[in-house]
């Protein structure tokens, strides 16, 4: 039987007069040199230090000392078959692109004689293989940093020496491939801000093939228009490839101010943050005078649009109606819609004065602290005046009109 280190040895003893046995090792067909001379009662023997790949055969003879002659006489030999010395390889090697510059490897050890292991890269399909690095016989894992763009084949090769022979076993894996790009990505998005607002930035950090960098890596903010825009923090952490970063809209313009951010690599990636002042207006078909009876409704239709960047229309703001200064008409709020439209309910609560009418400001508002500039509706509060036109009798005679 045979281990990675050892053969272990029976026979079966059948001389009753023997003095002692005597065994014999020989290493890869070359000459026999004596391992061990036991009691003749023995029948096993480990044989253990053994070389990697060396393929061993044995023999074992009695031997017991004759009176008559004074000498020793031997038995003829009993031979064993060949046996080789295992020197597994590693095996499920794989090979994943982690980012534009980096390669990991894993695998799994199968020979305990190994003393290193030898990791192996080639750039030519397996042709020619470069060891880029040895490390120790219970390693499984190894990452290859620095590399250029192309596409690289690994493989990792268990190695031992053989004392036999003197010279180097070896026993290579499987081979895997992995593609690396020249950089990493780093994009961002939610790239509207509104004036005055901290908002969330998303930032998204690939490799080449578009797949999330793995692990925690901290970026630098390294350009940005401080006229325009102010960051929360020089720095953001992704975290698997993605990221936030709290960023102020300063001054609105009508092009997008950038925003630079950096790997450790000195990999860059930019986006344009669009600063935007939110412009409230009474909508189109809104007329800019209302009137309103005392203790009833009328509304009042606005519009949220940016100013810049072709207008779109700001969606999911607060519009609030406040009362004017006479409280002559109760305010209300409504949200915009997609279109940016927002329709408010107002109350009249007491008749205007003669000839004038009610001023009620409205404003739009998010929950992050933006405020859009205020609008003024104009509304009449009157009150109702019941007028008696005609009066009729039962018997149906003619009417008289009264006012």
């Amino acid at each position: 039987m045979a281990s990675d280190h050892e053969i272990d040895l029976t026979w079966t003893n059948n001389a009753d007069n023997a003095d002692a046995v005597d065994v014999y090792r020989s290493a890869n067909g070359g000459a026999w040199t004596p391992i061990g001379y036991l009691d003749p009662t023995t029948s096993t023997l480990a044989d253990t230090g053994l070389s990697p790949t060396s393929t061993y055969a044995y023999e074992i003879q009695d031997q017991a000392y004759n009176s008559d002659t004074d000498e020793v006489d031997y038995t003829s030999f009993s031979t064993s078959g060949q046996i080789t010395i295992p020197f597994a390889a590693p095996t499920g090697l794989t090979a994943s692109a982690v980012s534009g510059s980096e390669v990991d490897l894993t695998w799994q050890n199968n020979a305990d004689n190994a003393d290193s292991v030898l990791v192996q890269r080639s750039s030519d399909g397996g042709s020619t293989w470069t060891t880029v690095d040895t490390v120790g016989a219970g390693t499984t894992t190894y990452a290859d940093t620095g590399l250029g763009a192309g596409n690289y084949a690994y493989q990792v090769v268990a190695q031992a020496y053989n004392g036999d022979t003197g010279d180097e076993a070896y026993a290579p894996s499987n081979q895997a491939s992995a593609s690396v790009g020249g950089s990493d990505n780093i994009g961002l998005t939610g790239t509207q801000l509104y004036l005055s607002e901290a908002d969330s930035v998303g930032v998204t950090y690939t490799d080449s093939s578009g797949n999330p960098v793995p692990g925690t890596h901290v970026l630098t903010v390294e350009d940005y228009d401080a006229n325009t825009i102010q960051p929360a923090s020089n720095t953001v952490t992704v975290v698997d490839g993605v990221g936030t970063l709290d960023v102020t809209g300063i001054e609105p313009g009508n092009t997008a101010t950038p925003l630079v951010l950096a790997d450790a690599n000195g990999n860059q990636g930019q986006v344009g943050l669009n600063v935007a002042a939110p412009v409230l207006s009474l909508a189109a078909n809104q007329n800019s005078q209302v009137w309103v009876y005392e203790g009833g409704t009328a509304t009042v239709t606005v519009q949220l649009m940016t100013k810049a960047f072709g207008g779109q229309p700001v969606s999911g703001w607060t519009v609030t109606a406040t009362a004017d200064a006479n409280n002559s008409v109760k305010g209300g709020t409504a949200t915009t819609d997609a279109n940016g439209n927002a329709t408010v309910t107002l109350t009249g609560s007491k008749k205007t004065a003669a000839n004038t009418t009610a001023t009620v400001p409205i404003q739009a508002s998010d929950p992050k602290g933006a405020t859009s500039n205020v609008v003024n509706a104009n509304l009449t509060v009157v009150q109702p005046v019941l007028t008696i036109t005609s009066i009729t009798n039962a018997a149906g005679a003619a009417s008289t009109t009264l006012s």
